[in-house]
């Protein structure tokens, strides 16, 4: 029987942070997470050099490794195909004698590139592929990863320019406090972008982690098309890393949640979670985070607004927030959202002024509809509990006269059953 967790937040300084990423820097090719093989392979090629007695344990393992390594890529095959391409494209370009030979047995046919897929997959699901030709497309994809991340480092600096500059010509126009050219370029030298391994990351295309300071981005990214001012990325690319970085820029001070619970043997468990308190108009906790869909919303579309494309992520979320800005009382007015949404919050708040913006839109809501100083929470619960699409037909559906009030209770009530 374990008792009711415990909950404690902590505020991280500055500093560890900074010594933390510094840490993660001198270790960059470890963002490839599918180097795990490899990295355990050769940690039982050293332990047999190191104990030799070891030899026949390391063996096994490494043909455990090599198995397991498969049937994860036959895996991802099957329920990622996307995500499996550019390992495939890699592998069949290197020179080790098996891919050599499915080249081979092509040669003189217009084979398409799934049938060399459906070819390997084959023999790797008959256990035909053998150990040292796995081996050999693991490195090269490696390779190929290590090689693009250095792309992305090289162009990384004339990226952070480009935000700076449209931010300032685009977004501070937006804000009673516009945010200055030195704020901006200190911010955004803080934070590192990194390519994600498709074969083991859910980033189909990118995230921020506001503890690590960090943007990772799927290769799809890096490797788009139609290149945009000399930086070897397309617009849709750059609103993909922009929407990314206004994450960042909106980002508070980091605060490690620990939830802790006792069992009846003493035993206790921990669990941490470290993250901005406030990111943009989204709330942290450990139990719950309020307002992701509204954050997303403001972020997509201020992203595209930064590169001057069309806004094409978390439709939902945006339809959500067009609904929530007009179907009131009165029209709400975006440019409050946009300065809630770069408010210093939490921690970092003004003392003599307190959260000013995020206080004016969570008011101009109550006022909007039907003076329910709960709205916007009441609206979030719902969607936590039923999706977006159920806030949505709410409030297409809205009637000033006669408002259909979220019964909270009713909610989670229909959410149990």
């Amino acid at each position: 029987m374990e008792r009711e967790p415990t909950f404690t937040s902590e505020l991280v300084d500055r500093e560890t942070l900074l010594q933390e990423q510094e840490k993660r820097a001198q270790k960059a090719v470890d963002v490839f997470d599918v180097g795990w093989i490899e990295k355990q392979i050769v940690a039982c090629e050293e332990d047999t050099k190191t104990f030799p007695e070891h030899a026949g344990l390391n063996e096994r393992y490494i043909a455990k490794l090599i198995t397991d390594g498969q049937n994860f890529l036959l895996k991802q095959e099957a329920e990622f195909p996307w995500n499996a391409t550019y390992f495939w494209r890699v592998a069949l370009q290197s020179n080790d004698p098996y891919f050599a030979g499915v080249r081979e047995q092509f040669t003189g046919k217009k084979a398409t590139f799934q049938e060399f897929i459906e070819k390997i997959k084959e023999d790797l699901t008959a256990r035909t592929v053998p150990q040292n030709s796995w081996i050999a497309g693991l490195a090269e994809y490696k390779n190929f990863l290590v090689e693009h991340n250095t792309k992305l480092q090289e162009i990384t600096p004339s990226i952070r320019t480009y935000i700076a500059k449209n931010f300032i010509s685009k977004i501070n126009p937006q804000l009673d406090n516009p945010k200055s050219e030195e704020e901006l370029a200190a911010r955004l030298e803080e934070i590192q972008l990194q390519i994600r391994d498709p074969l083991n990351s859910s980033e189909l295309i990118g995230s921020h982690n506001g503890a690590e300071n960090t943007i990772g981005l799927s290769l799809q990214v890096l490797l788009s098309e139609d290149a945009e001012g000399g930086k070897g990325l397309s617009k849709e690319a750059l609103a993909l890393i922009a929407h990314e970085a206004i994450h960042a820029l909106s980002s508070g001070q980091i605060v490690r949640h620990t939830s802790s619970r006792k069992y009846e043997d003493g035993m206790i468990s921990r669990d941490t979670i470290t993250s901005p308190q406030w990111a943009g108009l989204k709330v942290a906790g450990f139990a719950v985070s309020r307002f992701t869909w509204l954050n997303e919303a403001v972020t997509e579309t201020l992203g595209a607004e930064l590169v001057g494309v069309a806004p094409s992520g978390y439709p939902e979320e945006r339809k959500l927030l067009g609904l929530l800005l007009v179907k009131g009382k009165k029209k709400l007015d975006m440019r409050t959202f946009v300065n809630a949404y770069f408010e210093k919050k939490g921690y970092q708040a003004d003392e003599s002024t307190g959260v000013v913006f995020w206080n004016r839109m969570r008011e101009e809501i109550r006022e909007s509809f039907d003076h329910d100083p709960q709205f916007l929470v009441k609206l979030d619960i719902l969607v936590q509990n039923k999706g977006v699409g159920a806030a949505i037909a709410l409030l297409e559906n809205w009637d000033v006269t006669n408002p259909a009030l979220i019964n909270v209770k009713e909610v989670e009530k229909k959410d149990e059953e």
